[in-house]
Parts: C-alpha cells; sequence; structure tokens
C-alpha cells in the first residue's frame, strides 16, 4: 500500500470516528489543538498527521493508536464502489 492510499484511508477513519461522536471539523480541531483547515487535509488524504495529533485523536475518540489504523472495511468498501 502506498503512503496516498494510508493517507486516504487514514482520514477516511478519522471522520468516520469523528462523525461517531458527531463532532463538526471545527469542534475536533478545537478538542486536539489545531484548526479546522488542518482537520480536512487529514481527512481528504492530503496531510499527514504529526504522532502528537496522532495521540490527541485518540484520546479524543478514547481509542489505542492501532484503532486509527483499522481501515480494513474501508478498503473493502471503496473496492465494492468502484466495482459498481
Amino acid at each position: 500500500m502506498d503512503e496516498k492510499t494510508i493517507k486516504m484511508l487514514l482520514g477516511l477513519r478519522i471522520k468516520q470516528l469523528r462523525k461517531g461522536l458527531k463532532l463538526t471539523q471545527f469542534e475536533l480541531g478545537e478538542k486536539i489543538g489545531i484548526d479546522q483547515r488542518q482537520i480536512a487535509y487529514i481527512e481528504g488524504g492530503n496531510s499527514f498527521p504529526t504522532l502528537k495529533t496522532l495521540n490527541n485523536f485518540t484520546k479524543v475518540f478514547n481509542c489505542q493508536l492501532k484503532d486509527l489504523f483499522d481501515y480494513e472495511h474501508l478498503i473493502i468498501q471503496e473496492n465494492l464502489e468502484s466495482k459498481i
């Protein structure tokens, strides 16, 4: 898996977790100390978060770091959508 794909899938996973908590990008950014624009870049797969930011995500989402990279279901979904 290349870097671009990893960034995209991580961004989708973070978006999924954020929406699960019913947080806006702005609210999530406030909780972890970065601005909404950076959240949008991360969720869009255009930017990879720093280790500090990843750690802050785990605190907000109440999960472990490995859970942020648990996006196997997103790969399956993406493959199905591309076949349709």
